[in-house]
Order: C-alpha cells, then sequence, then structure tokens
C-alpha cells in the first residue's frame, strides 16, 4: 500500500471507531509508531480535523464525513462473498440491511466494476441445508444487534425446546454465537435471575424496551462454555496430526466447529454438537489418525462402531 492509499485509509480507521491509540494504527498498517506519528501529522497539516488526546488516542471531529469512499474490486467481491454467507446463515432483517450496504457500495464504483461484480455474484454459491422447519421463522437479528449496539433491554417470549410452552422474559443481551448450526442470544434474564442461552429462532416476539442497563457482564466468549454443559449440545474435542488441517478444514462446520488451536505437531479442534452419530461416523474415515479427547462416551462408541464393522466383515 503506497502512502496516500494509507493516509485514505488511516481516515477511514479513524471514523469507524471513537478513538484509536497509535500503536491500533500501527498494527492495522503494519507501520513503525514513528511512521504513525509522520502519518497523523501530515492528515492534520492537510487540513483533517483530528484531535489528539494524551494517554487515549487519535479521533476526527464529530460531524466530518469524506467524500464516497471508492472500493477495491477486492473489497467488494470479499463483501458479495459475505453476503451469500448472509443469505444462508441469517434471517431476512439482517440479509435485507447487508443488501442495502452492498447498494451502496456499487453506486460509488466503476460501470466496469459494476459488471464484474454482478458477474461474480452469478459465480459464488453457498450450500447449506436446511429443512423446511429450520428456515427462520422471525427477523429478529437485526434488532438484536441493534440493540446489543446500545445496551437496551429486551422483552421476549420464548418457546421452551422442553416444555413446548413460551414464556416471557426481559434480558440484558450479551452477544450472539452461531453454533450447531443455530444461531444463539446469550443474555442475563431477569425472570431467572441468571444468565441463559436463547436460541433465535425459538424467539416468537421480540420488543426492544427504551430502558438500558449499566451491569458490566462477562464477555460472550467466556459466558458460551457456562451453557455447553447444561444445553442438549455435547462438548467434542480432538487432537490430529498436523497433515490433516486441510483435508479437516473442508467439512470441520458441518459438524459443529467452534475453535482451534495448532501447535507443532499437531491441532486441537472443539466442536459442540446435539449429537454424536454423525460425528462418529465422520471420525471413522479417519482410523487412527485422531486422539479423542473427550467426551469418554465418544470414544466407547468408536470402539463398538469398529468392533461391529469387524465382526459384519469377519
Amino acid at each position: 500500500m503506497n502512502r496516500i492509499d494509507r493516509l485514505a485509509a488511516i481516515i477511514t480507521y479513524l471514523q469507524s471507531k471513537r478513538i484509536v491509540t497509535a500503536q491500533q494504527i500501527a498494527d492495522r498498517f503494519e507501520i513503525s509508531l514513528r511512521t504513525v506519528y509522520r502519518d497523523v501529522s501530515a492528515l492534520m497539516e492537510s487540513g483533517i480535523p483530528i484531535a489528539g488526546e494524551a494517554g487515549r488516542g487519535y479521533s476526527i471531529e464529530t460531524g466530518y464525513h469524506l467524500p464516497p469512499i471508492m472500493f477495491t474490486h477486492e473489497e467488494a467481491a470479499a463483501m458479495i462473498t459475505a453476503g451469500k454467507m448472509t443469505e444462508k446463515l441469517t434471517d431476512f432483517s439482517l440479509e435485507k440491511n447487508y443488501n442495502s450496504a452492498l447498494e451502496k457500495v456499487k453506486a460509488v464504483m466503476r460501470y466496469g466494476d459494476k459488471e464484474n461484480l454482478e458477474k461474480l455474484e452469478k459465480q459464488i454459491l453457498v450450500i447449506y441445508p436446511r429443512t423446511e422447519k429450520e428456515i427462520f421463522p422471525n427477523c429478529f437479528m437485526s434488532p438484536i444487534q441493534k440493540a446489543l449496539g446500545k445496551n437496551n433491554v429486551i422483552t421476549l417470549d420464548y418457546l421452551s425446546n422442553s416444555k413446548k410452552e413460551s414464556t416471557k422474559r426481559k434480558i440484558e443481551p450479551i452477544g450472539i454465537c452461531f453454533y450447531g448450526g443455530k444461531w444463539h442470544l446469550l443474555a442475563y434474564c431477569r425472570l431467572r435471575k441468571d444468565y441463559r442461552d436463547f436460541r433465535v429462532d425459538r424467539i416468537k416476539n421480540l420488543t426492544i424496551e427504551n430502558e438500558t442497563f449499566q451491569a458490566v457482564h462477562p464477555p460472550v466468549n467466556e459466558l458460551i462454555w457456562r451453557f455447553t454443559d447444561k444445553s442438549s449440545n455435547i462438548r467434542v474435542v480432538l487432537r490430529f496430526p498436523k497433515f490433516l488441517y486441510n483435508q479437516l478444514s473442508e467439512y470441520k462446520h458441518y459438524y459443529g466447529f467452534i475453535d482451534e488451536t495448532i501447535d507443532e505437531n499437531s491441532f486441537t479442534m472443539i466442536f459442540l454438537t446435539d449429537s454424536l452419530e454423525w460425528i462418529e461416523y465422520w471420525l471413522l474415515t479417519f482410523g487412527k489418525n485422531i486422539e479423542i479427547i473427550e467426551p469418554q462416551v465418544l470414544k466407547e462408541n468408536i470402539r463398538l462402531r469398529v468392533i461391529e464393522l469387524f465382526n459384519h466383515y469377519s
């Protein structure tokens, strides 16, 4: 990236956040702190209203706007790919907002690039099988995100999986998480006076209240682990030799993949699944090139299936 492009990108980056530190700019653009100071100084000398707060960082004065930003073809193509994922993995509210944003991107692109993008849209396909019942029954993803951003309390009617009855809850939303093939809203439930995991497709009605909450809750990446042992989802931890990484990466999301760690000679993957049956058949294809860390019942099930196969072909 040349300096002119970097200066324009720094302005965009500053506009995307309330406060940005010099170190954040350095990390984002892979430059030294000295270069950050020179670039910010050059922007200020050119008339960009950047304010520097000692010990905090930089910000751009409220109300300052750049002319329409020109997106590169690669950036726009990445947005189209994300849009294809949005169509399959979210509800209509997010899909509608995404398409509106994409139209704004296209509006500031050159005519030739627009033609290329329209062609590209027809050449990208995301296959994520859903039964008719799995299609999102509501349009709450966008309102939920709005409430998360502003700390609004949410009132919802939630259909329990066990009792098959709806209860009204008033919650303090903390975050949303996609695992086990479903979107989940993690929140503090005032009715139960505890943290709860609400499946978004089981929410029947949702209202964003004017009331906001000030309570400090655990971050979503910590809170998610509180529910794995309590829910119907089973936590599966597997270790594989490193040479299988590319092969595993192609299929891991079909089995509820949520996290991974890579060591020098191996890698460990964590899955959440509501049924061990399909993951058992999948793991049999790897033979001895797999170590099941947990759960113990999965080890036993694999052993029984191997014996069953041996007896069948003996």
